[in-house]
């Protein structure tokens, strides 16, 4: 009865005809009849335990060759995930940290996996794709809309086949105290993969050499890299150890910036993809990019400012709830863009041009003539600008102050409303830099209660205050 219930749905999927692709981008504003089925699409092969391969497959995301021959592999996965906090709220702190296989799923190729049955009951997923953002909101599609499809491990033997294929992950749940776990998958390809620490650069290009599939991986423990095969066989990735020595020094300056752990509770992730659901580059778990922004993951002409953009998601990965303050969310995660460059001893002029030190003098003084100026207002206290206040305060007391008050932050209870925030932070931070910031404060337009400043008003004149 289910199987026919199941071709029947198959039958109706392969009945169908809209694929999106780069040179034929399918418009959803101008086709809402064909945007109705292709959303009907999706909620049917969301309920298929396993699919044909898609008509749009061997486009996006590719399939390994014919000639290539599928593999089982056991493998040692990680079973244990202590999770994000949820305050880091761009992070996508909640979601299950992905396990890399170095495997590959072809579309509409059955994939098996086993596992020990004292693990069936601990919410495991087999994740097959690494592009998990749904296009389904964008007027212009230049790929099918989803694309990824998850599994539960919830037996010893699990059997399943994604319409679109891609690489396979075993995704484990935060609160997950297994260890390592043995699970065995077979029906899938070798992908590309490079673990830093472990393979050397003979062990990468054998590796290299030998693997068929069309999307593979730089993992590192503090970062993992997906990009194309294609890519990863360019003279870009030729290296992957000393490109992976200095993303582990940039992640590690990350973390000393707010004051934590080299040791990550979960490595951060980069996925190129040709398209996505928001701007450039966004921050998450994982951090989505434009394909063709993939070279910046690599750090290509990183001192000419292209590593700007990765850098920037990172920042917004770490911004934390308690300190971060209204109006600030593409401020804020700009200090980990130019702490990171700074960490290659590239200057913030030099990262990005609107830090030049003519375009920050132009913007400070234009805002000074502002007599409506206020903190938290677009209009005003935009983007650059904003960053101006937290660079003038860097500048003056050093990445320690910011350390220091991040620190101090996570010991605490979120102030709760914005009003409340700002007050914190103009009264925490006034403590850290041992100086009275509330003149500082004020001449950018902070709406600090008049309790507050009384409080700070005791603390030594700020003399070097570059506002007064």
């Amino acid at each position: 009865m289910y199987t026919q219930y199941w071709d029947r749905l198959q039958a109706f999927i392969n009945d169908l005809t809209i694929s999106p692709s780069i040179d034929t981008p399918f418009n959803a504003a101008a086709d809402p009849v064909g945007k109705l089925k292709l959303t009907i699409e999706v909620l049917v092969l969301d309920l298929l335990p396993t699919s044909d391969a898609h008509r749009s497959a061997t486009d996006f995301p590719g399939v390994a060759p014919s000639s290539a021959s599928p593999v089982t592999r056991t493998l040692r996965i990680d079973g244990t995930y202590a999770g994000r906090e949820s305050d880091y709220m761009y992070s996508n702190a909640g979601a299950a940290v992905w396990r890399s296989t170095g495997l590959y799923a072809n579309a509409g190729e059955l994939v098996n996996a086993s596992l020990p049955s004292s693990a069936t009951s601990a919410g495991l997923q087999l994740r097959i794709g690494c592009h998990s953002d749904s296009l389904m909101r964008l007027n212009s599609m230049k790929r099918f809309p989803k694309i990824t499809k998850t599994t539960d491990l919830d037996r010893e033997l699990v059997l399943t086949a994604s319409a679109f294929g891609g690489l396979l992950y075993v995704t484990v749940p935060a609160g997950v105290a297994l260890g390592s776990i043995n699970v065995t998958i077979s029906g899938a390809y070798v992908s590309p993969l490079y673990i830093h620490g472990k393979d050397s650069l003979a062990d990468w290009q054998e590796r290299l050499a030998t693997s068929d599939a069309p999307w593979g991986e730089l993992i590192s423990s503090k970062l993992i890299i997906t990009v194309p095969s294609s890519l990863l066989k360019s003279s870009a990735a030729a290296d992957p150890i000393t490109l992976m020595n200095t993303w582990d020094l940039l992640m590690d300056a990350a973390a000393d910036l707010e004051g934590t752990s080299h040791a990550r509770a979960r490595e951060e992730r980069f996925v190129a993809d040709r398209q996505i659901s928001a701007g450039w580059m966004h921050s998450g778990y994982p951090v989505m990019g434009y394909g063709s922004g993939a070279d910046s993951f690599l750090l290509v002409d990183v001192n000419n400012g292209n590593g700007w953009g990765p850098f920037h998601e990172l920042g917004h990965n770490h911004q934390y709830r308690g300190w971060f303050l209204p109006g600030t969310t593409e401020t804020t995660c700009n200090l980990w863009s130019v702490k990171m460059y700074d960490s290659l001893g590239v200057s913030a002029a030099v990262a990005h041009p609107a830090l030049s030190a003519s375009n920050r003098a132009t913007r400070l003084a234009a805002y000074r003539a502002n007599e409506n100026k206020v903190m938290g207002n677009s209009g005003s206290w935009n983007v650059w600008v904003a960053l101006e206040t937290y660079m003038q305060l860097q500048e003056a007391f050093g990445w320690s102050f910011y350390t220091t008050i991040f620190t101090q932050y996570r010991g605490i209870s979120d102030p709760g409303t914005n009003a409340a925030r700002i007050d914190e932070w103009v009264r925490r931070s006034s403590h850290v830099a041992g100086k009275n910031l509330g003149p500082f404060y004020q001449a950018w337009g902070f709406p600090v209660t008049e309790s507050v400043l009384d409080e700070i008003a005791s603390l030594p004149a700020w003399a070097e205050d570059p506002m007064v």
